[in-house]
């Protein structure tokens, strides 16, 4: 039953993360949000930032953090 509990919260978590980029739920979100990364509060930051230039976009935005989460805790 934990395993379903972790699920459920996992897929609403990638659901409000897809809602704020503006995107569909893919791999990349689930595979952050088991690995501990706090996307929801990366997805915020991204939502903030103005993308109006060429090559921007909140998805490349919103990856760079998470994967680097652990060098920028430091």
């Amino acid at each position: 039953m934990p395993y379903f509990a972790k699920l459920k919260e996992v897929a609403r978590k990638a659901e409000a993360v897809a809602r704020r980029l503006g995107t569909q739920i893919n791999k990349f979100i689930y595979k952050q949000i088991w690995k501990g990364v706090n996307v929801e509060r990366w997805a915020i930051a991204a939502q903030e930032v103005r993308h109006n230039k060429p090559g921007q976009s909140r998805e490349k935005y919103f990856a760079w953090p998470c994967v680097n989460e652990q060098r920028l805790a430091s």
